[in-house]
């Protein structure tokens, strides 16, 4: 089960939760790692190994982030930036084009093998141009 912490978010002052990146689960349904091995559910189409977690497959979803940008921001990140909370993760920007040129942040653990991918988002800080 995964720990949660309610605390306020440092941008907007508003509660958000906070989920311990070891306790998220993969999922393990049919489908339920993306990439694009066929059959193994693991990408590997970009030179690194990665899976999705539950929440990520389900936040990709939701917010129509198709994984060939999640795969060429792990790729070719425009930035790389550690994580403020949990020192083992990493996110990853790059401007999509086919968005406006928003900035895709995805977040993962780069020290698991094969890289666990736990969320995604078009990051609202970062604007429509401009470096990153």
């Amino acid at each position: 089960m995964a720990s949660r912490t309610a605390r306020p978010s440092p941008n907007t002052g508003r509660a958000y939760a906070s989920v311990s990146s070891r306790a998220l689960a993969v999922s393990e349904e049919p489908g339920g790692l993306f990439g694009c091995g066929e059959g193994s559910g693991v990408g590997h189409n970009i030179g690194v190994q990665y899976r999705l977690t539950a929440h990520a497959r389900a936040v990709s979803v939701e917010r129509a982030i198709e994984m060939v940008w999640v795969e060429q921001t792990l790729q070719q990140p425009e930035k790389i930036e550690d994580d403020r909370m949990d020192k083992n993760l990493r996110h990853a920007l790059k401007r999509i084009a086919e968005r406006g040129g928003r900035a895709l942040r995805v977040v993962y653990d780069p020290r698991l093998e094969p890289w666990l991918i736990i969320t995604a988002y078009f990051d609202r800080r970062k604007g429509h141009e401009g470096p990153l």
